[in-house]
């Protein structure tokens, strides 16, 4: 899977941060009944790798993915227990190589035309604006988009 397959599935994913694994397999069944075949489970909780790695094994059909993804061994651990992709809050070399090391998707955060640059630079064309609201919105993708 790569960043295009991943925005064609849904350009908007859903962010789950669970507290309790219990929660992973219902909430991915009931985004499935709704319609919604990807998620984006955060690392900031303890239960976030065991909730990729139970929904990647029991429902194959839903496109898992890890986010709050910070570093190579974040990375690593999210691709270990089923991770489809990896959103990240920000952009770094660390990030961009390990993505390409270890063949996984990342998606990272940007929020200034340096950041545009370097994802450009290093061939990731489908970033996240991160903090959105605080970076300027849609004024601001507008001028990223010259």
């Amino acid at each position: 899977m790569n960043a295009n397959d991943v925005m064609k599935i849904s350009p908007i994913v859903p962010v789950i941060a669970l507290d309790d694994i219990k929660d992973a397999l219902p909430l991915a069944k009931a985004l499935s009944d709704g319609g919604i075949n990807i998620m984006e489970i955060t690392l900031r909780t303890k239960a976030g790798l065991k909730a990729i790695n139970l929904i990647s094994k029991e429902m194959p059909s839903m496109n898992v993915g890890a986010g709050t993804v910070c570093n190579n061994v974040d990375l690593m651990e999210a691709k270990a227990v089923g991770a489809k992709f990896v959103f990240s809050p920000g952009i770094s070399q660390e990030l961009i190589d390990s993505a390409k090391k270890y063949n996984m998707t990342l998606i990272p955060g940007i929020a200034t035309a340096s950041e545009v640059m370097l994802a450009q630079n290093n061939g990731i064309y489908n970033c996240k604006l991160f903090p959105a609201t605080l970076s300027g919105g849609v004024d601001i993708l507008k001028a990223f988009q010259g």
